[in-house]
């Protein structure tokens, strides 16, 4: 399945930012790669595990976030945290990504020198973005995190139609 345009841009921006946040290295997961001696020359003899959340594994192994959506959307749900797509690195710079196991639903949440903004979209295109949110019970460290947030003054996009003042509230739980 080909994953759209906007929903694509948002999985870029956030592995994106994660790359590049200032915050200490990413944590490699359990499993990722070995190194054959051989030769001179390393070959990857492992393939990274997921551990949870899309693509296999117990879901929601390592974390959840629920989530309601305003108008116009008026929808909740839960999606499983994806380790392999996020970035640990405190209120600073990090990037936690949750998703359905087939991937046709995300919610990215960003934390950016202490501020959080959310994002959420469907592989159909739909989405809500540019929220900035306030949290509570922010606890956000090198490898996990939790808290709830309330997010408003967001932009929906549905069907080339454009809302403002979406809202995306919700609590998540995230760890390595």
């Amino acid at each position: 399945m080909q994953i759209p345009k906007s929903l694509g841009a948002l999985v870029a921006t956030a592995l994106l930012f994660a790359a590049c946040s200032g915050g200490p290295a990413a944590t490699q997961q359990p499993g990722a790669g070995t190194q054959n001696p051989g030769n001179g020359g390393g070959v990857a003899t492992d393939v990274p595990a997921t551990q949870g959340g899309g693509g296999g594994g117990a879901t929601g192994a390592n974390g959840k976030v629920s989530f309601q959506l305003g108008a116009p959307f008026n929808k909740s749900g839960e999606l499983d945290f994806i380790p392999l797509a996020s970035h640990f690195a405190g209120d600073q710079g990090s990037s936690l990504t949750f998703a359905t196991a087939d991937n046709n639903e995300i919610v990215v949440l960003l934390f950016t020198q202490g501020v959080m903004s959310a994002s959420w979209g469907t592989s159909a295109g739909t989405t809500m973005a540019g929220a900035q949110c306030t949290t509570q019970d922010l606890k956000i460290d090198a490898s996990s995190a939790s808290g709830s947030f309330d997010c408003a003054h967001g932009v929906a996009i549905s069907g080339g139609a454009q809302t403002m003042d979406a809202s995306l509230k919700g609590s998540f739980t995230a760890h390595n």
